[in-house]
């Protein structure tokens, strides 16, 4: 979040990972921040590049992430490359962990576009699944349904 706030919702403006007050360069920026400040911190071994990305409002404009739609400023797998590869230009050791779209629920778009690196294994893909997202159903059947693949 890019504004110190109870995450998430579709009206809190924190969907991407620049707002109406804060740049893709504050995002990156305050990221190297924290990798900086941990550097030498050995239990440190990875930065979640944003948390539950989904429809928000930037500067009066509802915008949705997508992945690998590079020449649209809400691709999520170009700006995921860029701040990847700035955070790797200051720790080479860190794990990129990078979440699914849709509150980090869908990552069908790593299918056709991966995260590419200099750096190998560095990259983690991190997808949710909420007992919400399985409405009308109650644990005891989504167990069985999960044990059954």
């Amino acid at each position: 979040m890019s504004k110190a706030d109870w995450c998430c919702s579709g009206n809190d403006g924190n969907g991407l990972w620049y707002t109406s007050n804060y740049s893709e360069e504050d995002w990156i920026q305050g990221l190297k921040t924290l990798v900086t400040r941990y550097n030498k911190t050995k239990n440190v071994v990875g930065v979640d590049l944003r948390n539950e990305l989904r429809q928000t409002v930037v500067n009066g404009k509802r915008l949705s992430p997508t992945w690998g739609n590079e020449h649209n400023t809400t691709d999520r797998h170009a700006t995921a490359e860029r701040c990847a590869k700035e955070l790797l230009a200051v720790n080479s050791n860190l794990l990129m962990f990078i979440e699914g779209l849709d509150y980090a629920s869908d990552l069908t778009g790593v299918v056709h576009h991966q995260v590419q690196l200099s750096a190998t294994n560095r990259v983690v893909y991190n997808v949710y699944d909420y007992s919400w997202f399985h409405q009308g159903h109650s644990y005891k059947e989504f167990k069985s349904e999960i044990n059954k693949r």
